[in-house]
């Protein structure tokens, strides 16, 4: 904003030399212009606030499309769990899912990944190990 001004405020003292007959109203306008203009300081700080702001919309856009990725990714793997875990049938029975089942249902949504056949075993062995654990706290509680 302040480039602006200086050259507007240059062009008027331009024209009060050059044209005499308009140099009062182009000297009084420039000096109008002269106490308009921002400090040098509040200048900086703004375009800092306005370049700051717009990174801060950037980065809120960008992580609105990664949380936007990952709900529908979420939503796919917790579809296949629930059609894992249903076997078919329109509804599912909590109390029917065994460690062994929710092992399968997790490996099988978790496989569209290209995971190896080897790590896919390891993992659900793991993870079934975790539940059994688990459950076995559970019950000493």
């Amino acid at each position: 904003m302040n480039q602006q001004l200086t050259f507007t405020n240059s062009l008027l003292l331009e024209q009060a030399e050059c044209v005499p007959d308009s140099a009062d109203a182009a000297t009084q306008l420039a000096s109008d212009l002269s106490d308009i203009r921002m400090p040098v300081i509040n200048a900086d700080t703004s375009a800092i606030q306005n370049l700051f702001m717009l990174i801060v919309k950037d980065i809120k856009l960008q992580g609105e499309a990664i949380a936007a990725d990952s709900n529908a990714v979420t939503a796919e793997v917790l579809q296949c769990l629930r059609e894992e875990l249903s076997k078919g049938q329109d509804s599912l029975d909590l109390r029917k899912i065994t460690a062994e089942g929710l092992t399968t249902a997790v490996m099988r949504a978790i496989s569209i990944a290209d995971i190896s056949e080897d790590t896919l075993h390891c993992i659900g062995y793991a993870y079934k190990k975790v539940l059994d654990e688990m459950r076995e706290a559970i019950h000493d509680e």
